[in-house]
């Protein structure tokens, strides 16, 4: 995908309607942050805008002076640390599903990778090449093990493509 075509989507596609995947006392906590959410879909550069909104008041023990001299307290907005936390828990996994849903559109890497595993998947179980996959991605001995499993456990999905590029995200494989 050429940097105009990316710019664009990121900009001006539609994407994720954020309040529809937050409950009520998420809503609320944006609020006393002072943020306003919409109930509106975001397109990915809206969704970054109000994530950076909440983690300018992001803290923990392994910031330097500079970074925390950078971090908004939360004490005069009525937000405890521990819900804010959770905020921003809620806001990775929200980050997480925009990222799945920019692999729905796999590229032309992707696809050839998608057509290699269905094939290798469609052979003897034998001939599944697991040690020279997870070589490659240098996985450490417990990562192998379970994308061994995965890959395994593939060949019996009903959706064999979305476990696939679940297993490509996973795995960071593009």
């Amino acid at each position: 995908m050429k940097y105009e075509e990316w710019n664009e989507i990121y900009h001006k596609k539609k994407i994720i309607n954020v309040i529809e995947l937050l409950d009520k006392k998420e809503i609320e906590t944006i609020k006393k942050l002072g943020i306003e959410i919409l109930d509106k879909t975001y397109s990915e550069y809206e969704f970054d805008k109000l994530r950076m909104k909440i983690i300018k008041y992001y803290k923990d023990d392994t910031m330097d002076e500079q970074e925390l001299s950078m971090v908004v307290p939360l004490e005069d907005t009525g937000v405890d640390r521990e819900e804010y936390n959770k905020l921003v828990e809620k806001f990775e996994e929200i980050e997480k599903q925009i990222e799945r849903t920019n692999i729905n559109e796999p590229n032309k890497y992707e696809k050839i990778l998608i057509a290699l595993i269905e094939t290798m998947l469609n052979q003897k179980e034998d001939i599944f090449p697991y040690s020279k996959i997870t070589e490659i991605l240098d996985l450490n001995l417990l990562e192998t093990q379970n994308f061994n499993k995965e890959m395994y456990k593939l060949r019996y999905e009903k959706d064999k493509i979305n476990k696939i590029k679940d297993i490509i995200f996973k795995y960071e494989l593009y």
